[in-house]
């Protein structure tokens, strides 16, 4: 929204709040009150301009005007006979500019423009307004007003992104699925995890109660995601309704996968998604698929009983992996054939033979001194009778005997664990690897909530929620792209994204009327390297950003 750079006028004395950005602080005014579903009170605010330091005073935009009337206000700088301003305006060019060869790099903008017409710039930007604000658009047309995109030069405003989310519907976001598995497509082979939004709105179709991930005691959506494994980005994902467990729903998502081009693949899964039902509907499905084995499924204690003395060798020792034995075995699950691999990582092993054996001795000086002096108490401690058999006694109260053959056949099994896969070629280092990286989407997840701040859905209706999770799950390929990109300058450098970012942001222009925008300073040596990174030559991007003015 444009700023009336030649005018000042008084802050208001009410009803206003500040809002630091960079090195401006803007005036926000209060247009409503009231509170949530919840009861929680809460406000709506409009930014009504932007505060000149020098003066103390306000420089309003066209919000201003709209809940201000000022006709007769002579404290209002008037632009009568005053000199037309030259002064343009002020702004970061650095983050928006690298946004944009993150998606042309990517070919993202250009699946986007196919599928989504002229709209696709606008979902770009809320995407990278959703990498450094949030999930919370209520400072959208701040962000654009402030990050000057050569690409979009229009300023998105809170009430309009309600509208952009609506316009993006399941056809032409299914077009985009398509096409971008199509584009990212390797060797086929993905993981795949679930994880639930909460939200307070009553009017998402999807908004069930069921088991959610982040304790929250509200209806949510589940959304099940698929990364690949190579380039450790998403390509896919499906919302739904709340109410629906991981398994139920895992074979209707898996065939909507396919209509999208993830068909003839190999899908890596946790151990939460194996049961017998699961299984054969996987082998129906007719996907690769490679899952973990809970230790507490008799198949896997009888595997690991009969072959953990083979594992610790020489021959099984994986030199890619520090610490760690495996070996495939050829099994039937279920009536499926497969095979399972056995895995030995030393260093757990240690560390989980460590704290029993400390585990014990802390348990059994606790009950020499007798820490719980009646029998019926002990009894009922897990701590005590996992580990060692209690008996009454008339006169101690108890005795007890450690439980050595079980706590050995319990240490027996430390450090191992099993995989089941319909792969038949692949090797045990290559199932290792796979079976690690299904932590991908583990780590999407947690960059979704923690740093786009995706824990709630803020959305009233199904067809605006559709919407912004999509531009939330475009936002995320971006900012997954950027953290590896960036992985090890930041390593060297001691730097996290959200500091690269902020140098990058701190690359700015001024704009003089009839002039050429040019840089306000001269670019810092990591600036320059966090530029060369992305490919950007800011030469080149001063003439596209002149052209677009």
């Amino acid at each position: 929204m444009a700023l009336y750079h030649s005018i000042r006028v008084p802050v208001p004395d009410s009803k206003i709040f500040r809002r630091k950005q960079n090195d401006s602080v803007y005036i926000y005014y209060y247009i409503d009150f009231f509170r949530k579903e919840n009861g929680n009170p809460s406000n709506k605010s409009k930014n009504i301009g932007k505060l000149d330091k020098d003066s103390n005073m306000l420089i309003p935009n066209d919000n201003y005007y709209k809940y201000f009337d000022h006709s007769q206000d002579t404290s209002i700088q008037s632009n009568v006979d005053q000199p037309e301003p030259v002064f343009e305006g002020d702004f970061s060019i650095g983050y928006s500019t690298v946004i944009n060869h993150i998606f042309s790099d990517l070919g993202v903008d250009e699946i986007l423009r196919n599928n989504f017409g002229y709209i696709y710039r606008d979902i770009i930007s809320v995407a990278a307004y959703s990498i450094i604000e949030g999930s919370t658009m209520s400072y959208i047309d701040d962000y654009m007003s402030y990050h000057y995109d050569y690409n979009n030069t229009h300023i998105l405003i809170n009430q309009r992104i309600s509208e952009l989310f609506q316009s993006i519907t399941y056809e032409k976001k299914y077009g985009f699925f398509a096409d971008w598995v199509e584009h990212c497509r390797a060797n086929g082979c993905y993981v795949y995890d679930v994880t639930s939004i909460s939200t307070y709105s009553n009017g998402i179709v999807q908004a069930e109660f069921g088991y959610n991930r982040d304790h929250d005691d509200l209806k949510q959506i589940n959304i099940g995601l698929f990364s690949d494994v190579n380039t450790k980005l998403p390509v896919y994902y499906e919302n739904y309704n709340g109410s629906l467990t991981d398994k139920a729903n895992l074979i209707p998502v898996l065939e909507n996968a396919k209509s999208v081009g993830i068909d003839n693949v190999h899908v890596i899964m946790d151990g939460g998604f194996f049961d017998e039902k699961r299984i054969k509907e996987l082998d129906s499905s007719g996907l690769t698929f490679t899952v973990g084995m809970p230790s507490s499924l008799d198949k896997s204690k009888d595997l690991l009983k009969e072959h953990r003395n083979e594992i610790h060798t020489l021959e099984n020792l994986m030199v890619s992996y520090d610490g760690n034995y495996a070996k495939m075995y050829d099994a039937e699950i279920y009536g499926i054939k497969g095979r399972v691999m056995i895995e030995l990582n030393t260093t757990t092993q240690e560390l989980m033979l460590t704290t029993l054996k400390n585990d014990i001795l802390k348990r059994e000086k606790e009950l020499r001194d007798k820490k719980y002096k009646k029998y019926s108490t002990v009894i009922k401690k897990t701590r005590y009778t996992d580990l060692f058999g209690i008996f009454e006694d008339e006169e101690q109260g108890y005795t007890y005997q450690k439980k050595t053959k079980e706590n050995q056949e319990k240490a027996s099994n430390y450090g191992y664990f099993l995989v089941f896969t319909t792969d038949k070629k692949a090797s045990a280092e290559d199932i290792l690897y796979y079976y690690r990286e299904k932590d991908i989407d583990e780590k999407m997840f947690y960059q979704l909530k923690n740093y786009m701040e995706f824990k709630k859905m803020r959305t009233h209706n199904q067809q605006t929620t559709d919407g912004k999770i999509f531009t939330l799950f475009i936002g995320l390929i971006a900012r997954n792209y950027m953290q590896q990109k960036l992985q090890e300058y930041m390593n060297n450098n001691h730097l996290t994204l959200e500091k690269c970012i902020k140098k990058l942001e701190d690359i700015k222009i001024i704009k003089i009327k009839n002039q050429s925008p040019r840089l306000i300073k001269a670019l810092t040596k990591q600036q320059k390297e966090l530029l060369d990174i992305f490919g950007v030559d800011i030469n080149k991007t001063l003439e596209k950003i002149e052209k677009s003015f």
